[in-house]
C-alpha cells in the first residue's frame, strides 16, 4: 500500500511540478524573511541581548517581569485596549450607516456624487493625513482651534489637544472623523443583496431601521467580520499614529511605541519581548476568531 501512494504522490508530483515549485520557493521565502526572523525575535525576548552586552545570555522570563511590573507598561497596555475598541467601533458602525444610506438613495447621480467624495480622502497617503490632523487640524492654527476661537470669542486662546494630558488620547481616537474608512465593503455587499428581499420586506410593513437590522446586517455578516478582523490587526500594530503626532506622551504611550522606543535604545532583548507579547495577543485573538467562524457553520 505504501508503494502505491508513494507512486500516486510521484505521478502527481511530475504533472503538476511547476504549481510544487512554485509553491516551495514561496514557501522557502516565507521561511527565509518572515518566519525565521519571528523565531529570532521570539528566542531573543529570553536573552539580556543589548547594544552594550551583546553576548545574548539567556535570562529566562526576567524581560517579561519586567514589562508586567512596570506601571508604566501596564498603562501602555490599557492604552492599546482603548484605542482597540474606538477603532473597531469607528471601522464598523459609521462606515455600515453611510453605506446603508447609500444603498437607499434612489438617485443614482447623488449616490455616484456621494460615493466619490467619501472614497477620496481614502487615496491620500497615510502619513500626509496624519501631518494634516497634526498640523491642519490640531494645530495652534488648526481648525479646531479656530472654531473655539469663533465659538469663545476670544481670538487668544489655543488649546493644545495633542499635548495635555486631558486632551490627547481623545484627540488620537477622535482622528480620522467621521471614520468613513470601510464603507465601500459594506456598500458593495448591501448592492449584492437580492433586491426581493427588500420588496417582500416591504409588502410586509418592514421600514428602514427595522430592515437595517433584520436583513441588511445578517446577510453582510462575512464582510463585518473580515473588517474586524483587519481593524483589530491595524490597530494593534498601529505605531505612526502614536509616534507622529505625541511621541507616546502625555498618557498615550502603547505597547508598540514603547518597543520602537527600547529598539532605539538598543535593548534588544526587552523590545523582542513586547514584540513576542503582541504576536501572542493577536494570535489568540485570530485563532479564537477561526474558531467562533467555525462553529457558526457547524
Amino acid at each position: 500500500g505504501f508503494a502505491d501512494q508513494t507512486k500516486v504522490v510521484l505521478k502527481d508530483l511530475v504533472k503538476q511540478k511547476w504549481v510544487y515549485v512554485i509553491l516551495a520557493c514561496s514557501l522557502a521565502l516565507l521561511f527565509i524573511f518572515c518566519y525565521y526572523p519571528a523565531i529570532s525575535s521570539i528566542a531573543l525576548s529570553f536573552t539580556d541581548y543589548t547594544g552594550a552586552n551583546p553576548s545574548k545570555q539567556w535570562n529566562n522570563f526576567k524581560n517579561y517581569v519586567t514589562i508586567f511590573t512596570s506601571m508604566e507598561a501596564i498603562r501602555s497596555f490599557g492604552n492599546m485596549l482603548i484605542f482597540l475598541l474606538a477603532d473597531i467601533v469607528t471601522a464598523i458602525v459609521p462606515p455600515l450607516m453611510f453605506a446603508f444610506c447609500l444603498s437607499i438613495i434612489r438617485s443614482k447621480a447623488y449616490s455616484k456624487t456621494a460615493r466619490v467624495l467619501l472614497f477620496l480622502p481614502t487615496i491620500l497617503p497615510s502619513m500626509a493625513t496624519t501631518l494634516i490632523w497634526k498640523f491642519g487640524i490640531f494645530g495652534s492654527s488648526g481648525a479646531l482651534n479656530t472654531v473655539v476661537r469663533w465659538l469663545t470669542g476670544n481670538s487668544d486662546i489655543t488649546v493644545n489637544f495633542l499635548f495635555n494630558n486631558s486632551w490627547s488620547l481623545p484627540s488620537l481616537i477622535f482622528m480620522g472623523f467621521p471614520w468613513v474608512g470601510s464603507y465601500l465593503i459594506f456598500y458593495g455587499a448591501m448592492m449584492n443583496i437580492p433586491s426581493s428581499y427588500f420588496e417582500a420586506a416591504e409588502l410586509e410593513g418592514c421600514g428602514l431601521f427595522k430592515r437595517f437590522f433584520k436583513i441588511d446586517i445578517p446577510l453582510i455578516t462575512a464582510q463585518i467580520k473580515y473588517v474586524f478582523i483587519m481593524s483589530f490587526i491595524a490597530s494593534v500594530q498601529n505605531f505612526g499614529r502614536v509616534y507622529t503626532l505625541t511621541g507616546g506622551a502625555y498618557g498615550t504611550d502603547i505597547p508598540i511605541n514603547r518597543m520602537y522606543s527600547y529598539l532605539l535604545a538598543q535593548d534588544y532583548g526587552l523590545a523582542a519581548a513586547y514584540a513576542t507579547i503582541l504576536f501572542l495577543f493577536l494570535l489568540i485573538a485570530t485563532v479564537f476568531n477561526l474558531r467562533m467562524q467555525t462553529v457558526e457553520r457547524e
